[in-house]
């Protein structure tokens, strides 16, 4: 199986990775969303885009957050 770490966003120290897990014939196994932060590493994964932003919007509260529909085009 080979593993593809790609950047989705980034905000305030904050990153959202897309990691994609693929067969030995290049199809999709899992796709799964890390949250990380510069110095404290990984966070906490998750299986939705959504659920990751969600839960940064929740970190960053009361400060701006992402918006998910921009990042949902991205992907």
């Amino acid at each position: 199986m080979a593993i593809k770490e790609v950047p989705v966003k980034s905000h305030q120290d904050y990153s959202i990775i897309r990691i994609v897990e693929t067969g030995s014939r290049g199809e999709t196994i899992i796709e799964t969303f890390a949250l990380t932060h510069a110095a404290a590493g990984v966070i906490a994964e998750f299986a939705a885009l959504s659920d990751a932003v969600r839960e940064l919007n929740r970190m960053l509260s009361p400060l701006p957050g992402l918006n998910i529909e921009t990042l949902k085009q991205a992907v």
